[in-house]
């Protein structure tokens, strides 16, 4: 049976929409001038994704509590990972909002052939992913060299947005970048974000809130590629135990 949306709702997405868009295209904008007129850096691509996730999250009124510090987990000249869960696409602007340092994630290859979108995505260091798995090596290549060069990648193994909340299984390639890296991993519960935007879905809800709980490191350096399940599924029973506290909380 098809929901019925009032007209008030319908106001409500579309306007959302359109907002949301609008913003988009102008830090989009932003970027591609700027790396042509020589102002444009990785600080100013922080900043820049900084203000375009606040700005999406002011336009639904979304807010949110972060719990634990986001600063104290990370060294200098470490490389890290944050694995987190994926409950709608809010998660996206709410974890650049939490973490102060270069966030930077895997995106899917459509997006990147969007017309100024993807111009910006590459500027801004994001990394594409290929559904292909021929293209596995050379994603993990340009990725290691990102981490090198000091941006800490956040990924959600689940693949996709959860509909109901429920942890799904986390899937290994993230995790075989972090063997390969030798990097940290820092878990990362997400709760409340779907209810300001349930996955797979234009069913926006205003003036929700979402907790961002950050758990302890957890050492790649101690598994290693006989043992990549078992760091999967630590992992995983981190997060679980961080989203499961949130939403009890």
């Amino acid at each position: 049976m098809s929901e019925k949306v009032s007209f008030t709702q319908k106001i409500t997405r579309l306007s959302v929409i359109a907002r949301s868009i609008s913003i988009t295209l102008r830090v989009c904008i932003r970027a591609i001038f700027g790396i042509y007129f020589g102002k444009f850096d990785r600080d100013v691509g922080d900043r820049i994704l900084r203000l375009w996730s606040k700005k999406l999250l002011d336009i639904i009124q979304l807010k949110f509590t972060v719990h634990g510090n986001t600063d104290t987990p990370f060294k200098p000249h470490e490389k890290y990972i944050i694995v987190s869960n994926h409950q709608s696409y809010y998660d996206i602007p709410l974890t650049f909002c939490a973490f102060h340092q270069s966030i930077r994630m895997w995106a899917k290859m459509e997006l990147f052939k969007v017309p100024i979108l993807g111009k910006a995505m590459r500027i801004g260091e994001f990394i594409p992913i290929d559904r292909n798995r021929n293209k596995t090596n050379q994603i993990l290549e340009e990725t290691k060299k990102k981490m090198e060069s000091g941006i800490i990648i956040w990924i959600a193994p689940e693949g996709t947005c959860s509909k109901d909340g429920k942890l799904l299984p986390f899937k290994k390639g993230g995790f075989l970048l972090a063997l390969q890296m030798g990097a940290k991993i820092l878990p990362v519960g997400i709760t409340g974000s779907r209810f300001a935007l349930p996955a797979k879905t234009i069913n926006f809800t205003k003036q929700q809130h979402a907790d961002i709980r950050i758990g302890e490191i957890i050492d790649s350096a101690d598994y290693d590629l006989q043992s990549i399940e078992k760091l999967r599924d630590d992992v995983q029973n981190a997060v679980s135990k961080l989203v499961k506290v949130t939403r009890n909380k």
